[in-house]
């Protein structure tokens, strides 16, 4: 899904950050755990979406 997202607002020229959480110490899973964040989170200051669908994308830019 991430994957997906990323190449989506690449076509399109849009720019973005990426918080690579599975990098940020304070955000790993416990011991087992397997990833806690699965969908895209898109935080636009006056909106957040999660997950990732191209026409809500579109919309928004």
């Amino acid at each position: 899904m991430i994957e997906k997202t990323r190449k989506w607002l690449e076509d399109y020229g849009v720019g973005y950050d990426l918080h690579d959480y599975k990098k940020a110490e304070s955000m790993k899973p416990p011991c087992g755990a397997g990833s806690m964040i699965k969908r895209p989170v898109l935080d636009r200051g006056d909106r957040r979406v999660v997950g990732f669908k191209p026409e809500i994308y579109q919309g928004l830019f």
